[in-house]
């Protein structure tokens, strides 16, 4: 990837553009390693100002692969950044868990945002308001249909179906139900 991706004009232009690129060694650095989750090589992580994951790629992607996913990236990561600076003095701040969840989820982040719903669906705020439960189970469903994992995606609509049975969303949770098993079928 050093000489045939980063070196890619439209790479390195928007890689110096938007980001603070930093490389590490991963067999000098292990406490960054093992922090990112980095089991292999190639494994690219983009992050806030704060260091918090936003997308990560495992493997070697082309270059007008990658110059997509930055291109993708907002070119503002302010609220991002406020929220996360919220949760380093609060790890279970629970509307900066959902503001995060929601803000990735707008991103296109999905399985980063997924990360910080299950964390805002397990506080007590969520388990105590059927409708903040409701919103962030209908959110990750909708994340994992993003993400083409029909399976997952199913078993949370199902849930959504058990745990809200008189709920004015049912037939919504039936349909996108109905396509994550196609998603699932689809595999």
């Amino acid at each position: 990837m050093e000489t045939e991706v980063y070196t890619v004009p439209r790479v390195a232009s928007v890689l110096t553009q938007k980001m603070v690129s930093v490389r590490i060694h991963f067999d000098i650095q292990k406490d960054l390693v093992r922090q990112y989750n980095v089991e292999a090589i190639a494994n690219i992580v983009f992050t806030d100002s704060w260091g918090t994951e936003l997308v990560r790629h495992r493997g070697i992607i082309e270059a007008e692969d990658l110059a997509a996913v930055i291109d993708a990236l907002p070119a503002n990561v302010a609220e991002f950044n406020r929220l996360d600076a919220i949760l380093h003095e609060d790890k279970n701040n629970f509307a900066a868990l959902r503001g995060m969840a929601s803000r990735l989820r707008d991103a296109g982040f999905y399985q980063a945002s997924n990360d910080f719903f299950r964390k805002a669906a397990n506080r007590n705020e969520a388990k105590k308001d059927v409708g903040i439960r409701e919103s962030i189970l209908v959110s990750m469903g909708l994340n994992f249909i993003e993400l083409h994992d029909g399976k997952q995606a199913a078993q949370i609509f199902e849930r959504c179906l058990k745990e809200f049975p008189t709920s004015e969303n049912r037939q919504r949770f039936t349909q996108e139900l109905d396509r994550a098993r196609k998603l699932q079928s689809e595999l």
